[in-house]
């Protein structure tokens, strides 16, 4: 898909994607950090999620700025922010496709660097870089998205190996799509994505599992947080006091559900490849949140008794979960069995 350079050599042709909803405020301020790209797009996809504020119209006021081609969709009805950005990603016609938040600025060289990382390692399908922390102002909040997290480097470089799957699987490493670069080709992974999956761990956790994401240790995105998204999984300063904590673990138990459900989905998609090396942990990984989500469907007395029948299984906490805490929070939290959608 890729047309002649100037010298005639074949360039990758690059595609932005952005899923809109309520976007007016920032929108324009992003799309001008597109355009003032050292690599500039070739096409930017947006998916106007049914707004009803005047996204269309920020867009319109800086549109006549860009020289490529910007195709604008309006879902109707709303599809989500997942689907929308799946449907982006299938209409899209480029090489590598780049996932973008319709509230953040790019620093001039993001595709440029990422469209590297992947044109010199045939074998990367995903790019990610790093992004900093800004409030709404785009002042500094001084710390980026990737920091505290523990042996981060280390980390990395396995995964840079093809290596290091569990920190991405465990999400004690957490990746965002608006810092992702993505071959086209690849994206059939959106094919088998389970049902309240967000795009972007999909992503990690497919990509992880097959050895095929590289990461670029580098700062690239200014990422915002304002009132409207500190929902995102990338929001994590909120501190909490003890009381708090324990509370919110003492009242759901609707994630270990989730991840138990989503792991299931994960392992049917590893059947695709049963000599991939990460498959028996994978298995291991999800076999031990589905005995935790059934144990958490037990009143507190039985489950009490099943820890103390299956005393092997408390390893398991330390070998796959947060250890202690993991296990005082099995023990503590409101017994619920949680409703299918």
């Amino acid at each position: 898909m890729g047309y002649p350079g100037v010298d005639g050599k074949i360039m990758s042709k690059m595609s932005v994607i952005i899923a809109a909803y309520h976007g007016e405020k920032y929108i324009g301020e992003q799309l001008k950090s597109l355009f003032k790209q050292t690599r500039i797009p070739d096409e930017i996809l947006i998916g106007d999620d049914s707004s009803d504020d005047k996204t269309f119209l920020a867009v319109e006021a800086v549109r006549s700025h860009y020289t490529g081609e910007l195709k604008y969709f309006r879902n109707t009805p709303r599809l989500g922010v997942v689907q929308n950005f799946v449907h982006l990603a299938k209409a899209a016609t480029g090489d590598f496709i780049f996932f973008c938040d319709q509230d953040d600025v790019w620093l001039p060289e993001k595709i440029e660097k990422l469209a590297a990382v992947l044109e010199q390692d045939s074998t990367c399908q995903v790019a990610v870089c790093n992004s900093k922390m800004m409030d709404a102002e785009l002042n500094s909040l001084h710390e980026t998205l990737l920091d505290g997290v523990s042996d981060f480097h280390k980390k990395m470089e396995r995964i840079n190996q093809g290596k290091g799957f569990f920190p991405l699987l465990n999400q004690s490493i957490g990746l965002s799509g608006h810092n992702m670069a993505v071959r086209k080709d690849f994206l059939y992974i959106f094919n088998s994505i389970p049902q309240n999956c967000l795009h972007d761990l999909w992503l990690q956790y497919c990509s992880g599992f097959l050895g095929v994401l590289r990461y670029l240790d580098e700062v690239l995105t200014l990422y915002r947080v304002h009132a409207n998204n500190t929902s995102s999984p990338c929001v994590q300063a909120v501190k909490k006091n003890l009381l708090h904590r324990f509370r919110e673990i003492w009242a759901s138990s609707d994630d270990v559900f989730y991840i138990a459900d989503l792991l299931k989905s994960f392992v049917q998609f590893s059947e695709n490849y049963p000599d991939n090396p990460n498959r028996p942990l994978l298995i291991a990984y999800s076999r031990y949140f589905s005995w935790r989500a059934d144990l958490l469907k037990l009143k507190y007395f039985q489950r009490m008794l099943k820890i103390l029948q299956q005393p092997g299984r408390l390893l398991n906490h330390f070998r796959y979960g947060f250890g202690m805490r993991s296990l005082v929070r099995d023990l503590i939290v409101r017994p619920d069995i949680p409703q299918k959608q």
